[in-house]
C-alpha cells in the first residue's frame, strides 16, 4: 500500500516546462474518442483538447483538475496553488449526447521519477557446509575405533516454511565408490514444534544413514543404495559384500540453545566403530571411512509440500534424486578417492544467507530534514522498519515534514531472494520532487528498507538522502546502488544473520528480543559474505509528462 502526502510547504519559483500527450479513451474507428495535451510551467497548465468525433461533432468540453476547481473550452489555462500531483480529467460530449472521458496525472512545480528496487540476491539453500576429518589428525581419514566432531550454528528455519536438515557425505574405504549418507532430502534438525534433535543429549541418527553406489565405473550410471538383498544382515552390490551400516558408522547429534548465535547449535560426532564389532572389508582389510562433507540446508523450497510433491524437497548438491541421479563430478570424486575438495566446493556455490527485503519507507525531501542521524538514537520510525519491516510510522512521520514533497510505503509483502534461473524480484513506485530553484537546492530521495535476516539492520542513502538533480540542476539517471549503504539501528541486540530466533523470519511475534540503546551505526564490512550489491539495487529513472 502506498501513501501520497500533501505538500506543506511553501510553493518554490520553478522554471520547469514540460510537455506531455494525454492517453486516448478508446479507439479512433469513428467514435468519440477524449485525448488532451499538457504544458506546464512553474504552477500554471496549458491544457489543450485533442479530442476527436469522426462521425460526429463536439460541442462541450469539461476539465476538471484535480484541487476542486473546473472550466470549460477547448483550451484553457489553470494555476495551481500548490505544487504536486493532481489528477485532471476531461469529458466530452457530442452533439448527440455521447460523451467520453480521459484522465492523467499532472505533476505541477515538481519532478516526476520511477524508482525500481530490485532484490538481486540468491536463494541460497544451504546454511552452514563444511568438511570433517578424524579429531586431532590432519588431512586424515577416520581409521576404527577414532572419530571426527564438528558444530554449526542455525535456526529453526532460515525462511519461513522451509525447516532446517543436516547431510554428510563418507567414503567406505576401501572400495571403488561407496559412500555413507542419509536419504538425500538429510533427516531433520528440528521437530514439527521447533524442538531441536538432541537438546536432552546426544541422539543417534544411524538409522538413517544408507551405503550408496555412486555409479562412477561406468559413463551414466546411477546412484543407487546398497541394500541386503539376501536378509542376511550384509549388503551386496554387483557381487561386493558390505558389512551392515550399524557395524561400521555410528552418527549422534546434540542440539542445545546457543547465546553467541542466538540460534541453535548441533555437535555431531561420526565415529568408526568396525573395532567394537569386528567388521572388515570384504577382503579383510580393516575399513577406514574418509574424510568427508557435511551441510545443514532447508528441508524443503519456500512454501513447499515434499509430502504432495517430492519435488520440494531440497537434496543434498551432488546427490540430487534417488530414482535417476548421477553424482556430481565433486561427489564422485569424495566416493572414488576421498578427497571432499571438490565436494565441499560445490557446497559452497549453494551456502549463504538468502535475504528478503522488507517493505520500505520512501520520501523525496529538501535538505532540511533527513529520515535518521548516524550516531545518534534511532527515531521509532526506523526501530520499527529496522526490527520487522513495518514502514508506516516511519513514512507517517515523514509525512507530516514540512520540508517532504512526495513520499509513502512500497511493497505489500517482503521483496524475496531470486531461485536459480528466475528473473529477479523487484518493486516500482513514483515519486515527485521539486527541482533546483534559486531559492533551494533539488530534493534528495530517502528510502528505508530492512535486512531481513536481521535483528534491526536496514539499507538507506545517506543520511541526508541521494540528490536527484546533478549540479547542472538535471534530474538524475540509473543504477544508483553504489549511494546505498546498510545500518544499524542497534535498537535490539544483533544475533548471527539468518541464525537468531528473535529475527523476522524466525521471532514468534514483532518487538521481541532484548532491547539494545546504542545508535546508528553505518555497516562496513558485508554481511554473510555478500557485498552489498548482491543483495539489493536501486534504479531512479526521471519520467515525463
Amino acid at each position: 500500500m502506498r501513501t501520497r502526502y500533501s505538500i506543506i510547504a511553501t510553493f518554490l519559483a520553478l522554471s520547469l516546462g514540460i510537455f506531455g500527450v494525454g492517453c486516448d479513451s478508446s479507439t479512433d474507428n469513428g467514435e468519440l474518442v477524449a485525448s488532451f495535451e499538457v504544458e506546464t510551467t512553474n504552477s500554471t497548465a496549458n491544457f489543450r483538447d485533442r479530442s476527436r468525433y469522426p462521425d460526429g461533432e463536439i460541442e462541450s468540453r469539461t476539465w476538471e483538475f484535480g484541487d476542486g476547481e473546473t472550466a470549460n473550452g477547448q483550451g484553457v489555462e489553470h494555476t495551481y496553488d500548490e505544487p504536486g500531483t493532481y489528477t485532471v480529467t476531461l469529458t466530452v460530449e457530442g452533439a448527440d449526447g455521447t460523451t467520453q472521458s480521459t484522465s492523467r496525472d499532472v505533476s505541477i512545480g515538481t519532478q516526476r521519477f520511477e524508482v525500481v528496487v530490485e532484490n538481486t540476491g540468491p536463494l541460497l539453500p544451504l546454511t552452514k557446509n563444511g568438511t570433517f576429518r578424524q579429531d586431532g589428525a590432519f588431512d586424515s581419514d577416520i581409521d576404527p575405533g577414532e572419530e571426527a566432531e564438528f558444530a554449526f550454528t542455525v535456526g529453526p528455519e532460515e525462511l519461513p516454511e522451509t525447516g532446517t536438515a543436516f547431510s554428510f557425505a563418507s567414503r567406505f574405504d576401501p572400495s571403488t565408490d561407496a559412500f555413507y549418507a542419509f536419504r538425500p532430502e538429510g533427516i531433520p534438525l528440528f521437530d514439527e514444534s521447533g524442538t531441536p534433535r538432541g537438546l536432552d543429549g546426544p541422539v543417534s541418527v544411524t538409522d538413517n544413514i544408507r551405503l550408496w553406489d555412486a555409479g562412477t565405473e561406468n559413463a551414466g550410471d546411477k546412484i543407487v543404495e546398497i541394500t541386503d538383498d539376501n536378509d542376511d544382515g550384509t549388503l551386496e552390490e554387483d557381487g561386493t559384500t558390505y558389512p551392515a551400516v550399524s557395524d561400521v558408522i555410528e552418527v549422534t547429534i546434540e542440539g542445545q540453545e546457543d547465546q553467541s548465535s542466538g540460534g541453535y547449535e548441533f555437535t555431531v560426532t561420526i565415529q568408526n566403530i568396525s573395532d567394537q564389532t569386528g567388521a572388515t572389508a570384504e577382503n579383510g582389510d580393516p575399513i577406514e571411512l574418509s574424510r568427508g562433507t557435511y551441510a545443514a540446508h532447508f528441508d524443503r523450497v519456500p512454501g513447499g509440500d515434499p509430502d504432495d510433491n517430492p519435488e520440494d524437497d531440497v537434496r543434498y548438491p551432488g546427490f540430487i534424486t534417488l530414482d535417476d541421479s548421477t553424482a556430481s563430478a565433486g561427489l564422485a570424486t569424495l566416493a572414488q578417492n576421498g578427497n571432499p575438495a571438490d565436494h565441499d566446493a560445490e557446497l559452497d556455490a549453494a551456502q549463504g544467507i538468502s535475504v528478503p527485503l522488507s517493505p520500505g519507507a520512501f520520501a523525496a525531501h529538501s535538505d532540511a530534514i533527513q529520515p535518521f542521524s548516524l550516531n545518534r538514537e534511532a527515531s521509532e520510525g526506523i526501530e520499527r522498519i529496522a526490527e520487522d519491516g513495518l514502514p508506516a510510522t516511519l513514512a507517517e512521520t515523514l509525512g507530516e515534514a514540512g520540508a517532504v514533497t512526495d513520499g509513502g510505503t512500497f511493497g505489500n509483502g517482503p521483496l524475496p531472494p531470486t531461485p536459480t534461473d528466475a528473473e529477479n524480484e523487484q518493486i516500482t513506485f513514483t515519486v515527485n520532487a521539486s527541482p533546483p530553484s534559486k531559492e533551494a537546492p533539488g530534493d534528495r530521495l530517502s528510502i528505508v528498507t530492512m535486512h531481513i535476516q536481521s535483528n534491526d539492520y536496514f539499507y538507506a542513502f545517506k543520511p541526508a538522502g541521494l540528490p536527484l538533480f546533478d549540479d547542472n540542476g538535471d534530474p538524475i539517471d540509473g543504477t544508483q546502488t553504489a549511494e546505498l549503504s546498510l545500518y544499524d539501528a542497534r535498537t535490539e541486540a544483533d544475533q548471527e544473520p539468518g541464525v537468531g530466533i528473535n529475527q523476522a523470519p524466525r521471532q514468534p511475534s514483532s518487538d521481541v528480543g532484548p532491547s539494545q540503546d546504542g545508535t546508528v551505526d553505518r555497516l562496513t564490512s558485508n554481511i554473510g559474505a555478500s557485498p552489498l550489491t548482491d543483495v539489493i539495487e536501486v534504479t531512479v529513472t526521471p519520467v515525463s509528462q
